[in-house]
């Protein structure tokens, strides 16, 4: 068989991907390619490697932007945060009635205590960011039966004999 150029073997690999996807048996597709199964077979080997590599670099990708989603949401709590702490004023009137009407005003100054809301949207964003990056330990967790823990023992699975060790 004749070598495939690499435009050749980049268009059979589109049309392979397509085939092996819809489930055809890599011996169709070969000798309708005219091309070896076992080219198929080394065919279908990159097709896999290019999807697995895509795959992590797109759930990378994604995960990337919702960390920047999660940091820039962080800030935005930081900052209510530090405002919510900030100087606060008021100011209080009062007028007398005597002669001449008097207005005396007066202006208060406050220390803000914070609004605990935005630091509850921090701790969110951390836990998030630790569940995303898969930094929580694992969890263990109990199986119960009627309120009461089951008891796991080990289980002994027997496989069956191939056919051809049956009557041996």
């Amino acid at each position: 068989m004749p070598r495939r150029t690499s435009f050749q073997r980049e268009k059979d690999l589109q049309d392979l991907a397509s085939r092996y996807l819809r489930g055809e048996a890599q011996a169709v597709i070969a000798y309708d390619m005219k091309v070896s199964q076992q080219a198929v077979s080394d065919d279908l080997r990159t097709l896999r490697d290019r999807w697995r590599k895509a795959t992590t670099m797109l759930l990378d990708e994604h995960k990337a932007r919702e960390l920047a989603k999660i940091d820039n949401l962080e800030l935005t709590y930081w900052t209510a945060w530090q405002e919510s702490r900030g100087e606060k004023s008021r100011t209080l009137t009062r007028q007398t009635k005597r002669e001449d009407t008097l207005t005396m005003a007066q202006v208060i100054k406050e220390q803000g205590d914070g609004n605990p809301a935005f630091l509850v949207g921090v701790q969110w964003c951390i836990d998030r960011r630790c569940k995303l990056l898969g930094l929580d330990a694992p969890v263990k967790a109990d199986i119960l039966s009627g309120g009461k823990p089951i008891a796991i023992r080990e289980v002994v699975i027997e496989h069956e004999k191939p056919e051809a060790e049956v009557g041996a």
